[in-house]
């Protein structure tokens, strides 16, 4: 194997770094925070742990299916709209559903809902891991 390929292996790889690298800032940061007891702290790091490895299995997923279907996404990233991937992280991913907003109207005794925001890419994000779109359409056509 070239040096070439051995960077581009190793690149392909999952990166334990890129965890620690989530506690560190962004999202998931550790930050000192002020708690009781040791207890608290071991409770946090818990929970952190668990989303931790919900992040790294969304993002998994989400890259073999695009890999699998030789695709990529678009409409990830902030002002550069044609931009593509087919790395796509987690918080970008998540980064993509802001926005969205479901109405709950009340009219006499009958509630009716209207999902805004949605759109092809948030469709074709939850294709990708496999969960049904009606997650957020289903209220749309009535409870």
């Amino acid at each position: 194997m070239t040096l070439q390929q051995a960077v581009e292996k190793y690149a392909g790889q999952w990166q334990p770094e890129r965890g620690f690298g989530r506690l560190k800032g962004g999202w998931l940061k550790v930050a000192p925070i002020f708690l009781r007891t040791d207890e608290h702290i071991r409770g946090l790091m818990f929970i952190l742990s668990i989303v931790l490895r919900a992040f790294t299995l969304i993002e998994f997923v989400v890259r073999r299916e695009l890999q699998a279907q030789h695709d990529t996404l678009a409409d990830l990233y902030d002002g550069a709209p044609n931009k593509t991937t087919d790395r796509p992280t987690t918080e970008r991913l998540l980064n993509a559903f802001h926005g969205i907003t479901l109405l709950r109207i009340r009219i006499g005794h009958e509630v009716q809902y209207q999902l805004n925001g949605f759109s092809r890419l948030h469709q074709r994000i939850l294709q990708l891991l496999g969960l049904p779109v009606s997650l957020y359409t289903a209220l749309e056509s009535g409870p």
